[in-house]
């Protein structure tokens, strides 16, 4: 429950199916979103990552909780992914500071997650 410690895996769990709905919400009123297509750095990014904890963590014994964490961060941080490319693709110059924010805020939960 949330006295326990576990408040910042139900909380960014929460967010991000939150923000996957709004994407897929976003997707479906607009049929051409030219923002969802990924480029070569982008899926490079996301394979190098997933193959962190999806293979080096296993190869390497960690305990299953660290394997787990690793996995969940992975899975959560896609529907992030896409909001950002839809909001930017929107509004490309306006309101840079949001990601400033979104990141802080992320970097944040993760610090209070470990501690």
């Amino acid at each position: 429950g949330i006295g326990d410690g576990h408040w910042p895996r139900i909380y960014l769990t929460t967010i991000s199916v939150l923000t996957l709905l709004w994407v897929l919400v976003k997707i479906s009123f607009n049929k051409k979103m030219v923002a969802l297509k990924a480029s070569g750095f982008e899926l490079l990014m996301v394979l190098l990552s997933w193959f962190v904890p999806f293979v080096v963590f296993q190869e390497v014994r960690l305990p299953s909780a660290v394997v787990e964490a690793g996995r969940l961060a992975c899975l959560q941080s896609l529907p992030f992914l896409l909001a950002t490319k839809i909001y930017f693709n929107v509004q490309p110059q306006a309101d840079r500071w949001v990601v400033g924010v979104l990141v802080s805020v992320i970097v944040i939960a993760a610090l209070r997650g470990l501690v």
